[in-house]
């Protein structure tokens, strides 16, 4: 039987570099922040959680104006049935969605926000003077997520009538970033009245 012995040489300016090595991978790698990921992960699937910061002042991200769109236009009855959340960055995706043109958005400059709390949605069907609004856009810090807060208004028991608002749509400016990652909130709230 012959035996080999390997040996192994081992520098600390050597070990240093392998360290630093796998670090700059790992940076490499990792070029998404945590919230990102979740970002990531979250328009996936799809899931909106309450929004963590309401006033938009934990974090180091800058507010997006947004433009609600206010002239008459007319969506399908069936794409505003169900709670939905929507990012536009083209026109081809509205159409695709909705099946008909945007109501003369520039997509060029702009994209387009969609919210709806849905019109079918249980306890919604029956209530009178909801609204769908929006709360909060921003982008994140490192410009590659955009935050979305969306806004289910309740009218309080005290509340005068109010006809329901079933949708909103709204522009941003397209952030020179361009984005890759888009996440919603909700921060849901009943309206008191005197």
């Amino acid at each position: 039987m012959v035996r080999t012995r390997t040996m192994v040489y081992e520098s600390p300016a050597m070990t240093r570099f392998a360290v630093a090595l796998l670090l700059l991978a790992g940076c490499i790698a990792d070029e998404m922040t945590d919230d990102e990921a979740i970002a990531a992960q979250d328009s996936d699937d799809g899931i909106v959680v309450d929004d963590p910061d309401p006033d938009g002042k934990a974090d180091g991200a800058s507010t997006l104006w947004y433009t609600p769109i206010t002239h008459e236009y007319f969506l399908p009855s069936a794409k505003v049935a169900t709670e939905t959340r929507k990012l536009f960055k083209s026109e081809a995706e509205w159409v695709a969605y909705f099946g008909e043109p945007s109501p003369g958005i520039d997509f060029t400059q702009n994209w387009a926000i969609f919210y709806t709390p849905g019109t079918q949605t249980p306890g919604l069907a029956t209530e009178t003077g909801w609204r769908a609004k929006l709360s909060r856009v921003s982008l994140s810090s490192t410009g590659k997520t955009v935050t979305i807060t969306t806004r289910l208004e309740h009218n309080g028991p005290s509340c005068a009538w109010r006809r329901a608002t079933p949708f909103v749509t709204a522009t941003i400016k397209k952030p020179t970033s361009n984005p890759t990652y888009k996440r919603f909130y909700k921060s849901d709230t009943t309206k008191s009245c005197p």
